[in-house]
Protein backbone atom coordinates (compact mmCIF):
# COMPACT_ATOMS: atom_id res chain seq x y z
CA UNK A 1 0.00 0.00 0.00
CA UNK A 2 3.07 2.71 0.67
CA UNK A 3 4.46 1.56 -2.56
CA UNK A 4 1.13 2.64 -4.24
CA UNK A 5 0.96 5.83 -2.55
CA UNK A 6 4.63 6.80 -3.55
CA UNK A 7 4.23 5.87 -6.87
CA UNK A 8 0.36 8.29 -6.58
CA UNK A 9 2.75 10.95 -5.34
CA UNK A 10 5.14 10.25 -7.67
CA UNK A 11 2.51 10.91 -10.60
CA UNK A 12 1.00 13.92 -9.07
CA UNK A 13 4.90 15.19 -8.70
CA UNK A 14 5.17 14.82 -11.96
CA UNK A 15 1.79 16.30 -13.26
CA UNK A 16 2.43 19.24 -11.19
CA UNK A 17 6.24 19.77 -12.75
CA UNK A 18 4.75 19.71 -16.29
CA UNK A 19 1.72 22.04 -15.27
CA UNK A 20 4.12 24.48 -13.89
CA UNK A 21 6.65 23.99 -17.21
CA UNK A 22 3.78 24.60 -19.46
CA UNK A 23 2.27 27.81 -17.84
CA UNK A 24 6.12 29.26 -17.81
CA UNK A 25 6.47 28.41 -21.50
CA UNK A 26 2.61 30.13 -21.98
CA UNK A 27 3.25 33.00 -20.05
CA UNK A 28 7.33 33.52 -21.73
CA UNK A 29 5.45 32.78 -25.58
CA UNK A 30 3.28 36.06 -24.64
CA UNK A 31 5.98 37.80 -23.20
CA UNK A 32 7.95 37.06 -26.85
CA UNK A 33 5.19 37.43 -29.17
CA UNK A 34 4.60 40.98 -27.76
CA UNK A 35 8.73 41.27 -28.17
CA UNK A 36 8.06 40.04 -31.74
CA UNK A 37 5.46 42.59 -32.50
CA UNK A 38 7.27 45.40 -30.97
CA UNK A 39 10.56 44.45 -33.32
CA UNK A 40 8.30 44.15 -36.22
CA UNK A 41 6.88 47.01 -36.10
CA UNK A 42 10.50 48.47 -35.73
CA UNK A 43 11.61 46.64 -38.94
CA UNK A 44 8.05 47.64 -40.59
CA UNK A 45 9.09 51.71 -40.16
CA UNK A 46 12.43 51.19 -41.19
CA UNK A 47 11.63 49.47 -44.20
CA UNK A 48 9.41 51.39 -45.19
CA UNK A 49 11.88 54.60 -45.13
CA UNK A 50 14.09 53.18 -46.88
CA UNK A 51 12.19 52.04 -49.58
CA UNK A 52 10.07 56.32 -49.69
CA UNK A 53 14.10 57.10 -50.19
CA UNK A 54 14.34 54.26 -52.51
CA UNK A 55 11.57 55.33 -54.82
CA UNK A 56 12.03 59.02 -54.22
CA UNK A 57 15.34 58.31 -55.85
CA UNK A 58 14.24 56.23 -58.80
CA UNK A 59 11.37 59.47 -59.36
CA UNK A 60 14.09 61.58 -59.28
CA UNK A 61 16.27 59.96 -61.59
CA UNK A 62 13.18 59.36 -64.06
CA UNK A 63 11.93 63.36 -64.26
CA UNK A 64 15.42 63.96 -64.94
CA UNK A 65 15.41 61.62 -67.88
CA UNK A 66 11.77 62.72 -68.89
CA UNK A 67 13.59 66.24 -68.67
CA UNK A 68 16.18 65.46 -70.71
CA UNK A 69 14.23 63.21 -73.29
CA UNK A 70 11.73 66.22 -73.58
CA UNK A 71 14.75 68.86 -74.36
CA UNK A 72 16.13 66.28 -76.90
CA UNK A 73 12.83 66.15 -78.58
CA UNK A 74 12.30 69.57 -78.49
CA UNK A 75 15.71 70.39 -80.26
CA UNK A 76 14.88 67.46 -82.87
CA UNK A 77 12.09 69.05 -83.37
CA UNK A 78 13.31 72.48 -84.32
CA UNK A 79 15.82 70.87 -86.34
CA UNK A 80 13.14 69.49 -88.51
CA UNK A 81 11.24 72.79 -88.61
CA UNK A 82 14.57 74.60 -89.84
CA UNK A 83 15.10 71.64 -92.44
CA UNK A 84 11.82 72.73 -94.55
CA UNK A 85 13.58 75.54 -95.72
CA UNK A 86 15.84 73.37 -98.28
CA UNK A 87 13.58 70.50 -98.38
CA UNK A 88 11.25 70.29 -101.43
CA UNK A 89 7.47 69.73 -99.53
CA UNK A 90 6.64 66.81 -101.38
CA UNK A 91 9.68 64.93 -101.14
CA UNK A 92 9.10 63.06 -97.68
CA UNK A 93 11.99 60.57 -98.53
CA UNK A 94 14.14 63.29 -96.65
CA UNK A 95 11.79 63.45 -94.06
CA UNK A 96 11.81 59.88 -93.34
CA UNK A 97 15.77 60.02 -93.35
CA UNK A 98 16.04 62.63 -90.69
CA UNK A 99 12.95 60.28 -89.35
CA UNK A 100 15.30 57.68 -88.94
CA UNK A 101 18.49 59.31 -87.84
CA UNK A 102 17.07 61.03 -85.06
CA UNK A 103 14.74 57.90 -83.76
CA UNK A 104 11.42 59.47 -83.84
CA UNK A 105 8.39 57.38 -84.18
CA UNK A 106 7.18 60.51 -86.21
CA UNK A 107 6.28 63.91 -87.25
CA UNK A 108 3.22 65.94 -88.98
CA UNK A 109 3.51 69.24 -90.59
CA UNK A 110 0.80 71.64 -90.20
CA UNK A 111 -0.25 75.32 -92.07
CA UNK A 112 -1.78 78.69 -89.88
CA UNK A 113 -4.85 76.69 -89.75
CA UNK A 114 -3.94 73.87 -88.33
CA UNK A 115 -4.44 71.76 -91.47
CA UNK A 116 -2.30 68.59 -91.83
CA UNK A 117 0.20 69.03 -94.82
CA UNK A 118 1.70 65.69 -94.94
CA UNK A 119 2.88 63.68 -91.63
CA UNK A 120 5.72 61.04 -91.78
CA UNK A 121 5.78 57.93 -89.30
CA UNK A 122 8.47 55.16 -88.58
CA UNK A 123 6.03 52.05 -88.62
CA UNK A 124 2.12 51.54 -89.05
CA UNK A 125 2.01 50.29 -84.89
CA UNK A 126 3.33 53.93 -84.39
CA UNK A 127 0.73 55.79 -86.37
CA UNK A 128 -1.07 58.36 -84.35
CA UNK A 129 -3.09 61.36 -85.04
CA UNK A 130 -1.48 64.75 -84.32
CA UNK A 131 -4.41 66.01 -82.33
CA UNK A 132 -4.35 62.76 -80.19
CA UNK A 133 -1.15 63.97 -78.86
CA UNK A 134 -1.88 67.97 -78.45
CA UNK A 135 -4.47 70.73 -78.21
CA UNK A 136 -4.97 72.31 -80.81
CA UNK A 137 -5.06 75.51 -78.93
CA UNK A 138 -1.55 75.06 -78.05
CA UNK A 139 -0.27 74.37 -81.52
CA UNK A 140 -2.04 78.17 -82.44
CA UNK A 141 -0.11 79.51 -80.03
CA UNK A 142 2.95 78.13 -81.72
CA UNK A 143 1.79 79.63 -85.08
CA UNK A 144 0.76 83.05 -83.56
CA UNK A 145 4.53 82.80 -81.30
CA UNK A 146 7.06 81.14 -83.83
CA UNK A 147 9.74 81.73 -80.86
CA UNK A 148 8.01 79.47 -78.76
CA UNK A 149 8.61 75.28 -78.44
CA UNK A 150 6.51 73.00 -76.22
CA UNK A 151 7.31 69.75 -75.33
CA UNK A 152 5.57 66.67 -72.89
CA UNK A 153 5.01 63.57 -72.15
CA UNK A 154 1.74 62.07 -72.90
CA UNK A 155 -0.20 58.97 -72.46
CA UNK A 156 -2.72 57.63 -74.77
CA UNK A 157 -4.65 54.27 -75.95
CA UNK A 158 -1.18 53.04 -77.77
CA UNK A 159 1.36 53.90 -75.31
CA UNK A 160 3.22 56.48 -73.51
CA UNK A 161 5.17 58.60 -75.71
CA UNK A 162 7.17 61.97 -75.81
CA UNK A 163 5.76 64.53 -77.72
CA UNK A 164 7.48 68.70 -78.78
CA UNK A 165 6.16 71.52 -81.79
CA UNK A 166 8.00 73.79 -83.16
CA UNK A 167 7.09 76.72 -85.73
CA UNK A 168 7.96 75.81 -89.15
CA UNK A 169 10.74 77.85 -90.68
CA UNK A 170 9.55 78.30 -94.52
CA UNK A 171 5.46 78.96 -93.86
CA UNK A 172 3.91 79.93 -91.32
CA UNK A 173 2.22 76.56 -89.66
CA UNK A 174 4.03 73.98 -86.93
CA UNK A 175 6.17 70.83 -87.32
CA UNK A 176 4.87 68.42 -84.47
CA UNK A 177 7.47 65.08 -83.47
CA UNK A 178 6.75 62.67 -81.12
CA UNK A 179 8.51 59.31 -79.77
CA UNK A 180 7.06 56.63 -78.18
CA UNK A 181 8.94 55.90 -74.97
CA UNK A 182 8.89 51.97 -75.33
CA UNK A 183 10.51 52.36 -78.42
CA UNK A 184 13.98 53.80 -75.94
CA UNK A 185 16.33 51.44 -75.26
CA UNK A 186 17.77 51.60 -71.87
CA UNK A 187 21.53 52.29 -71.58
CA UNK A 188 23.66 50.59 -69.90
CA UNK A 189 23.88 53.36 -67.07
CA UNK A 190 19.84 53.66 -66.57
CA UNK A 191 18.34 52.17 -63.87
CA UNK A 192 14.59 50.47 -64.12
CA UNK A 193 12.23 49.98 -60.99
CA UNK A 194 13.44 46.53 -60.94
CA UNK A 195 17.25 47.12 -60.08
CA UNK A 196 16.22 49.44 -57.55
CA UNK A 197 15.23 46.15 -55.30
CA UNK A 198 16.03 43.43 -57.05
CA UNK A 199 17.67 40.91 -54.92
CA UNK A 200 17.59 43.32 -52.07
CA UNK A 201 17.68 41.78 -48.63
CA UNK A 202 15.72 43.39 -45.32
CA UNK A 203 15.03 42.37 -41.71
CA UNK A 204 13.76 38.57 -41.55
CA UNK A 205 14.25 37.52 -45.36
CA UNK A 206 11.10 40.17 -45.82
CA UNK A 207 9.60 40.69 -49.10
CA UNK A 208 8.91 44.33 -50.56
CA UNK A 209 6.63 44.74 -53.54
CA UNK A 210 5.83 47.96 -55.32
CA UNK A 211 2.37 48.25 -57.55
CA UNK A 212 0.92 50.55 -59.50
CA UNK A 213 -2.05 51.39 -61.91
CA UNK A 214 -2.93 47.90 -60.72
CA UNK A 215 0.48 45.81 -61.56
CA UNK A 216 3.48 44.84 -59.83
CA UNK A 217 6.16 46.82 -61.22
CA UNK A 218 9.28 45.86 -58.80
CA UNK A 219 9.58 43.28 -56.07
CA UNK A 220 12.81 41.96 -54.02
CA UNK A 221 11.84 38.48 -54.66
CA UNK A 222 10.46 36.71 -57.65
CA UNK A 223 7.31 35.08 -55.53
CA UNK A 224 6.57 38.70 -54.90
CA UNK A 225 5.55 39.23 -58.91
CA UNK A 226 3.61 35.97 -59.05
CA UNK A 227 0.93 37.14 -57.11
CA UNK A 228 -1.80 39.57 -59.07
CA UNK A 229 -1.75 43.26 -57.94
CA UNK A 230 -5.16 42.48 -57.03
CA UNK A 231 -4.63 39.66 -54.30
CA UNK A 232 -2.04 41.96 -53.07
CA UNK A 233 -4.31 44.83 -52.57
CA UNK A 234 -6.97 42.27 -50.41
CA UNK A 235 -3.98 40.91 -48.56
CA UNK A 236 -3.26 44.30 -47.56
CA UNK A 237 -6.57 45.53 -46.22
CA UNK A 238 -6.52 42.62 -44.18
CA UNK A 239 -7.85 42.83 -40.50
CA UNK A 240 -4.39 44.05 -38.44
CA UNK A 241 -3.30 42.18 -35.54
CA UNK A 242 -4.83 43.64 -32.59
CA UNK A 243 -3.06 46.63 -31.21
CA UNK A 244 -0.68 46.67 -34.15
CA UNK A 245 -0.83 48.31 -37.90
CA UNK A 246 -0.23 44.78 -39.60
CA UNK A 247 -1.78 41.94 -40.53
CA UNK A 248 -1.23 38.15 -40.47
CA UNK A 249 -1.92 36.76 -43.57
CA UNK A 250 -1.05 33.33 -45.82
CA UNK A 251 0.21 33.37 -48.99
CA UNK A 252 2.73 30.99 -51.10
CA UNK A 253 2.45 28.25 -48.39
CA UNK A 254 3.59 30.50 -45.59
CA UNK A 255 2.06 32.49 -42.86
CA UNK A 256 3.14 36.37 -42.94
CA UNK A 257 3.15 39.59 -41.12
CA UNK A 258 2.05 42.30 -44.33
CA UNK A 259 1.63 46.33 -43.54
CA UNK A 260 0.51 48.35 -46.67
CA UNK A 261 2.11 51.90 -47.24
CA UNK A 262 0.96 54.31 -50.18
CA UNK A 263 4.70 56.07 -51.34
CA UNK A 264 3.24 58.86 -53.74
CA UNK A 265 1.59 57.44 -56.63
CA UNK A 266 3.19 53.54 -55.60
CA UNK A 267 1.44 50.71 -53.32
CA UNK A 268 4.27 48.87 -51.14
CA UNK A 269 3.73 45.57 -49.43
CA UNK A 270 5.93 45.13 -46.64
CA UNK A 271 6.16 41.57 -45.64
CA UNK A 272 8.02 39.12 -42.80
CA UNK A 273 7.51 35.56 -42.14
CA UNK A 274 5.77 34.69 -39.15
CA UNK A 275 8.54 31.63 -38.72
CA UNK A 276 11.56 33.69 -39.26
CA UNK A 277 10.38 36.67 -37.14
CA UNK A 278 9.21 34.22 -34.01
CA UNK A 279 12.62 31.93 -34.35
CA UNK A 280 15.15 33.25 -32.25
CA UNK A 281 12.42 33.54 -29.48
CA UNK A 282 11.34 29.72 -30.02
CA UNK A 283 15.07 28.05 -29.92
CA UNK A 284 15.32 30.11 -26.18
CA UNK A 285 11.83 28.39 -25.22
CA UNK A 286 13.32 24.87 -26.36
CA UNK A 287 16.45 25.60 -24.30
CA UNK A 288 14.19 27.20 -21.18
CA UNK A 289 12.45 23.89 -21.36
CA UNK A 290 15.35 21.50 -21.55
CA UNK A 291 17.32 23.29 -18.86
CA UNK A 292 14.28 23.14 -16.90
CA UNK A 293 13.31 19.11 -17.57
CA UNK A 294 17.36 18.68 -16.43
CA UNK A 295 16.88 20.43 -13.46
CA UNK A 296 13.91 19.03 -12.66
CA UNK A 297 15.74 15.43 -13.48
CA UNK A 298 18.55 16.55 -11.08
CA UNK A 299 16.64 17.18 -8.38
CA UNK A 300 14.68 14.40 -8.84
CA UNK A 301 17.43 12.43 -8.42
CA UNK A 302 18.73 14.09 -5.66
CA UNK A 303 15.42 13.38 -4.02
CA UNK A 304 15.49 10.07 -4.84
CA UNK A 305 19.02 9.31 -3.74
CA UNK A 306 18.59 10.94 -0.72
CA UNK A 307 14.91 9.05 0.30
CA UNK A 308 16.95 6.08 -0.56
CA UNK A 309 19.67 6.84 1.63
CA UNK A 310 17.04 8.03 4.54
CA UNK A 311 15.36 4.94 3.58
CA UNK A 312 18.40 3.01 4.52
CA UNK A 313 19.12 4.78 7.40
CA UNK A 314 15.57 4.20 8.99
CA UNK A 315 16.23 0.86 8.22
CA UNK A 316 18.87 0.32 9.92
CA UNK A 317 17.46 2.19 13.12
CA UNK A 318 14.39 -0.07 12.85
CA UNK A 319 16.77 -3.00 13.17
CA UNK A 320 18.46 -1.34 16.08
CA UNK A 321 15.03 -1.19 17.59
CA UNK A 322 13.96 -3.97 17.09
CA UNK A 323 16.75 -5.99 18.09
CA UNK A 324 16.71 -3.35 21.25
CA UNK A 325 12.90 -4.21 22.09
CA UNK A 326 13.83 -7.54 22.64
CA UNK A 327 15.22 -6.80 26.05
CA UNK A 328 12.77 -3.61 26.95
CA UNK A 329 9.53 -3.52 27.54
CA UNK A 330 8.13 -0.20 26.13
CA UNK A 331 10.61 2.02 23.33
CA UNK A 332 9.40 4.81 22.28
CA UNK A 333 10.84 7.35 18.74
CA UNK A 334 10.37 11.08 19.98
CA UNK A 335 11.01 14.00 17.79
CA UNK A 336 12.78 16.42 20.12
CA UNK A 337 11.82 19.78 18.11
CA UNK A 338 7.58 19.04 17.50
CA UNK A 339 7.32 16.65 20.44
CA UNK A 340 5.56 14.09 18.23
CA UNK A 341 6.07 10.19 19.26
CA UNK A 342 5.86 7.05 17.60
CA UNK A 343 5.66 4.18 19.56
CA UNK A 344 7.98 1.14 18.38
CA UNK A 345 6.99 -1.63 21.88
CA UNK A 346 4.26 -0.51 23.67
CA UNK A 347 2.89 -3.34 26.49
CA UNK A 348 -1.28 -3.25 26.67
CA UNK A 349 -1.52 -1.83 29.97
CA UNK A 350 0.52 1.45 29.10
CA UNK A 351 -1.86 1.30 25.97
CA UNK A 352 -4.99 0.95 28.38
CA UNK A 353 -3.64 4.07 30.88
CA UNK A 354 -1.81 6.50 28.49
CA UNK A 355 -2.60 8.37 25.73
CA UNK A 356 -0.44 6.82 23.11
CA UNK A 357 -1.09 9.21 20.44
CA UNK A 358 -0.30 12.51 22.59
CA UNK A 359 2.80 14.59 22.67
CA UNK A 360 5.80 13.70 24.56
CA UNK A 361 5.20 16.10 27.00
CA UNK A 362 1.36 14.47 27.52
CA UNK A 363 2.90 11.19 27.41
CA UNK A 364 5.77 11.92 29.53
CA UNK A 365 3.46 13.98 32.18
CA UNK A 366 1.19 11.31 32.26
CA UNK A 367 4.18 8.12 33.12
CA UNK A 368 5.15 10.87 36.03
CA UNK A 369 1.63 11.18 37.86
CA UNK A 370 0.86 7.09 37.24
CA UNK A 371 3.72 5.04 37.61
CA UNK A 372 7.02 6.85 38.86
CA UNK A 373 7.38 6.89 42.78
CA UNK A 374 7.23 10.21 44.57
CA UNK A 375 10.21 10.21 45.54
CA UNK A 376 11.85 9.88 42.27
CA UNK A 377 9.57 12.11 40.60
CA UNK A 378 11.99 15.13 40.57
CA UNK A 379 14.95 13.86 38.96
CA UNK A 380 12.67 11.41 36.53
CA UNK A 381 10.98 15.04 35.40
CA UNK A 382 14.72 16.61 34.98
CA UNK A 383 15.93 13.78 32.99
CA UNK A 384 13.22 13.79 30.31
CA UNK A 385 13.57 17.43 29.79
CA UNK A 386 13.40 18.09 25.96
CA UNK A 387 14.61 21.55 26.25
CA UNK A 388 18.14 20.38 28.09
CA UNK A 389 18.50 16.71 26.54
CA UNK A 390 20.90 18.34 23.31
CA UNK A 391 23.69 19.73 26.04
CA UNK A 392 22.69 16.12 28.34
CA UNK A 393 23.61 13.98 25.18
CA UNK A 394 27.37 15.56 24.11
CA UNK A 395 29.56 13.52 23.98
CA UNK A 396 27.38 10.48 24.81
CA UNK A 397 25.17 7.96 22.82
CA UNK A 398 23.23 6.98 25.57
CA UNK A 399 22.41 8.54 29.04
CA UNK A 400 20.28 6.42 31.62
CA UNK A 401 18.02 6.93 34.51
CA UNK A 402 17.22 4.45 37.54
CA UNK A 403 13.69 4.78 39.07
CA UNK A 404 11.12 3.29 41.43
CA UNK A 405 7.41 3.28 40.15
CA UNK A 406 4.68 2.92 42.70
CA UNK A 407 4.90 -1.20 42.45
CA UNK A 408 7.80 -1.37 44.00
CA UNK A 409 9.47 -2.78 40.71
CA UNK A 410 12.84 -1.11 39.78
CA UNK A 411 12.89 0.40 36.08
CA UNK A 412 16.07 1.87 34.21
CA UNK A 413 14.62 4.31 30.92
CA UNK A 414 17.38 4.82 28.81
CA UNK A 415 17.92 7.80 26.02
CA UNK A 416 19.95 6.86 22.96
CA UNK A 417 20.41 9.56 19.97
CA UNK A 418 19.14 8.58 16.99
CA UNK A 419 19.20 11.72 14.22
CA UNK A 420 21.21 14.82 14.91
CA UNK A 421 21.20 18.14 12.28
CA UNK A 422 24.23 18.85 10.62
CA UNK A 423 25.45 21.41 13.69
CA UNK A 424 25.16 18.13 15.97
CA UNK A 425 21.89 18.97 17.47
CA UNK A 426 19.91 15.73 18.68
CA UNK A 427 16.74 15.42 16.23
CA UNK A 428 15.53 12.05 17.08
CA UNK A 429 15.50 10.32 20.23
CA UNK A 430 14.45 6.93 21.35
CA UNK A 431 13.02 6.44 24.76
CA UNK A 432 13.74 2.46 25.88
CA UNK A 433 12.40 1.27 29.27
CA UNK A 434 12.98 -2.11 31.15
CA UNK A 435 12.51 -3.73 34.17
CA UNK A 436 15.99 -4.49 36.26
CA UNK A 437 14.14 -5.32 39.09
CA UNK A 438 15.75 -8.61 39.18
CA UNK A 439 19.45 -7.42 38.45
CA UNK A 440 18.78 -4.45 41.62
CA UNK A 441 17.77 -7.71 43.62
CA UNK A 442 20.46 -10.10 42.65
CA UNK A 443 22.45 -6.91 43.39
CA UNK A 444 21.69 -6.52 46.72
CA UNK A 445 21.55 -10.18 47.67
CA UNK A 446 25.38 -10.33 46.47
CA UNK A 447 26.22 -7.49 48.34
CA UNK A 448 24.53 -8.95 51.95
CA UNK A 449 25.98 -11.97 51.00
CA UNK A 450 29.35 -10.35 50.54
CA UNK A 451 28.57 -8.34 53.88
CA UNK A 452 27.75 -11.93 55.76
CA UNK A 453 31.02 -12.78 54.58
CA UNK A 454 33.06 -10.21 56.01
CA UNK A 455 31.43 -10.27 59.42
CA UNK A 456 32.19 -14.26 59.54
CA UNK A 457 35.85 -13.68 58.75
CA UNK A 458 36.35 -11.69 61.99
CA UNK A 459 38.31 -12.58 64.62
CA UNK A 460 36.34 -12.39 68.29
CA UNK A 461 38.69 -9.95 70.84
CA UNK A 462 40.29 -11.63 73.74
CA UNK A 463 41.41 -10.19 76.92
CA UNK A 464 44.37 -11.92 78.97
CA UNK A 465 43.82 -11.60 83.09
Amino acid sequence: MKKVDEKQKAVKRSILLAVILIAIIVVLYFVFLQHVYNQCENSFSNTENYVRKRLETYDNYQNNDKTKSLISLADKTVEAAHRLKSVDVADKVSMEKYLQEQHLSGNFTVDKNLNLKYGVKKSETESVAWNELLDSDCVKEIVEFPKKTFAKRVTTSKGTMDVAAAARSDAEGAVIAYVFQDTVKVGINDITLDDVFLNMNFNYDGLVVVASEGKVIAANKDMGYSIPAEKWEKLGASKPVKGERFSKVSFSGKKWYTQKVKCEDYAVYISFPVKTTFQKYFIILIIISLIYTAGCTLIYIAYRTSERKNYMDMEKQYQTISAISEVYVASVLVNVKTGECEWVKCPEELKKSLDISSTSDTMFHDITDKYVEEKFRGKFVEFINMDTIGERMQGNNMISFLYKDVFGAWIEIDIVTQKTDKQGNVEMALYLIRNVTDNIQKEMDYQEQLQKAGDANQLPETHEP
